[in-house]
């Protein structure tokens, strides 16, 4: 009759090696699996320091962001020590805008009252203080109009003008000369008044 074995094949096998190789085997296999674990642990080791490089390179970038906003709340902080000087700057700013319309305003209302037989040569402006009652004394913006007319009736014209504006007050016709260029007659004339703010 024939035998019947009841033991895997690959188990007989190692029965019939000698326990020398199986220690062999195993001493082999277990060194192999520490050099395994030793190489996990040297790549864990390599990305926590990878880790760690990007923690401290972060760290460094917050501590820059801080110092940066630092400088910004101590900005902010000046920004009340720094209002009036935006309040004078603003000041200045609107006066300049002020002024420049009123002087485009000016320069268009005289120049709609100055006809081809009256022009004026010259516009100069300054400013003077007026005593007033309390002598604390105020600025006032004095023009001096100098220019040319064909005849008197157009200098006339042109004062009737300025005193009916607005714009100008203490208007002084301070002279009229006769002058005459190529046989041609002409008047010269020169005005100061105030301009009104």
């Amino acid at each position: 009759m024939g035998e019947i074995n009841l033991m895997p094949r690959d188990l007989i096998f190692l029965l019939k090696w000698p326990i020398r190789k199986i220690v062999v085997i195993a001493v082999l296999s277990s060194i192999a699996g520490s050099l395994g674990i030793s190489a996990a642990y040297e790549k864990m080791i390599i990305d926590n320091k990878r880790i760690i490089s990007k923690f401290d390179t972060d760290l460094s970038d917050l501590s820059r962001r801080k110092d940066e906003m630092s400088v910004i709340i101590n900005g902010m902080e000046k920004i009340p020590d720094r209002k009036a000087e935006i309040d004078k700057i603003a000041r200045v700013l609107k006066e300049y805008d002020t002024e420049r319309i009123l002087w485009s305003g000016l320069i268009g209302e005289i120049s709609r009252n100055c006809h081809r037989d009256l022009w004026v040569d010259v516009m100069e402006v300054s400013e003077r203080r007026t005593k007033d009652k309390d002598s604390t004394g105020q600025k006032s913006l004095v023009l001096m109009l100098d220019g040319k007319a064909i005849d008197r009736k157009k200098i006339a014209h042109f004062l009737q003008f300025m005193e009916s504006s607005r714009n100008f007050e203490n208007i002084e016709l301070m002279k009229v000369e006769s002058a005459s260029h190529e046989d041609k007659r002409y008047y010269r004339f020169e005005i100061v008044c105030h301009v009104v703010r």
